[in-house]
């Protein structure tokens, strides 16, 4: 098991000296809980520990997306590397020591941190928190199904991310039930990427979101009908799905007549029996 921390801001300096004294990153990781959980949230600030929680989720997903190569051939990976890249060469607690607020994380490309602001108007969370992470067409390169990008993400989420777009980039895999833990999501856009398997009922637990786009992707098999619960679902994107045709479900999904839509242009089965929209205008 994990051990659990709890540091002030002034404790920062002192676990960056212990970190650099003992040469590994056992210090650093230990402050890594279990799924669901982050580290250092304390009054509405995402305080030392929980943005170098952030910071080592980051640098995962970063290092496990970072793939310039595939079958011999340059795949351009990354295109806009702005912040991230420092993480080759630096670590965590040297990064966040470095600049103590914001987080120097926040000035990523693609990266959106909670301010006092946001905090005020109840767009957030936690001040310093990541709320959002927004890369899209980038040449991100990697599978949705690596246990080290869903540790990452899940991280992520659980110290304050309720946005996820990767739209548009080099991403394969399946989409595993683990993505299901994301409960605070409202926006979550993996389309246009190379995705393939069937879309899981895990994301019917994402109760909270606004937005789920899959489309342009690898995708086959029934649209689970489970999705019909997701009340405050306002766009639903699958279109252009390329993967094998399955049975449908026999329960319908019904989204009310003011939601958008972007549905059967594809492979995934979504008929009428399957997916209904009321009263949609065209796309």
């Amino acid at each position: 098991m994990l051990r659990q921390y709890s540091f002030h801001s002034s404790n920062f300096r002192w676990l960056l000296c212990c970190s650099v004294l003992v040469g590994t990153w056992a210090l650093v990781e230990g402050l890594l809980q279990a799924p669901g959980a982050c580290p250092g949230l304390q009054q509405g600030v995402c305080s030392a520990a929980c943005q170098l929680a952030t910071c080592i989720a980051l640098a995962g997903f970063y290092s496990s997306t970072l793939n310039e190569t595939r079958h011999g051939l340059d795949t351009r990976s990354w295109t806009n590397r702005y912040g991230w890249d420092l993480t080759k060469t630096q670590s965590c607690p040297q990064l966040l020591a470095a600049q103590d607020s914001p987080p120097s994380h926040c000035s990523w490309y693609g990266v959106t941190c909670c301010t006092a602001e946001a905090l005020a108007q109840q767009d957030c969370g936690s001040v310093y928190s990541i709320v959002e992470i927004k890369i899209q067409v980038n040449g991100v390169n990697g599978s949705i199904a690596d246990p080290q990008v869903i540790q990452s993400i899940v991280q992520l989420h659980s110290c304050g991310l309720t946005r996820l777009n990767l739209e548009g980039n080099d991403l394969a895999g399946t989409i595993g039930s683990e993505w299901g833990l994301l409960t605070n999501l409202t926006v979550l856009n993996l389309g246009n990427n190379w995705l393939t398997g069937t879309i899981p009922d895990a994301l019917s637990s994402l109760s909270k979101l606004n937005v789920l786009s899959l489309g342009t992707n690898f995708l086959s098999g029934p649209v689970p009908a489970r999705l019909g619960i997701l009340s405050r679902l306002q766009q639903l994107r699958l279109g252009a799905n390329a993967g094998e045709c399955m049975e449908p479900p026999t329960a319908a999904i019904v989204l009310p007549s003011h939601r958008s839509r972007r549905h059967c242009r594809s492979k995934v089965h979504c008929p009428e029996a399957a997916l209904r929209m009321q009263d949609c205008p065209a796309d």
